[in-house]
């Protein structure tokens, strides 16, 4: 016979468990074109029709790049197949270390970013509704 206090202990850990998982609601890449870094926000969520845009303001403070996430847009006229919402932004050409700090629905993830010769290492520190992906070549 299972004791009682087990049950309750599995109770914490799956409780526990859900509590701490990642949210994810948001990922984004980073990729290269011509001279310039590109930061390419898509959301989780698949939208009505495709076209969806993010509502967004971009600010640069130091080396730290904030990108705050307000709505989701719908396109004129809606139509296509469900699709990602997605939002791109153009990072000074100098930035080869920086931070990128993502806000949305009260909540805030902050990566840390470096530029290499040919690629980015980004490691996140605080991350709780955001992912990074590498891009596809």
């Amino acid at each position: 016979m299972i004791q009682p206090r087990f049950y309750y202990i599995l109770w914490i850990a799956v409780f526990s468990q859900a509590i701490l998982a990642q949210d994810e609601e948001l990922s984004f890449t980073l990729d290269r074109q011509e001279t310039k870094s590109v930061v390419t926000l898509h959301s989780i969520k698949k939208f009505p029709c495709r076209n969806y845009r993010m509502d967004t303001r971009d600010y640069e403070n130091a080396d730290t790049i904030i990108i705050i996430i307000r709505d989701f847009i719908p396109p004129t006229p809606c139509d296509g197949p469900r699709d990602v919402a997605k939002e791109q932004f153009i990072l000074q050409p100098s930035a080869k270390r920086f931070y990128l700090k993502l806000w949305y629905k009260g909540k805030y993830d902050k990566w840390r970013i470096f530029q290499l010769d040919t690629a980015y290492l980004v490691r996140p520190e605080g991350v709780t509704f955001s992912s990074y992906t590498e891009p596809i070549k």
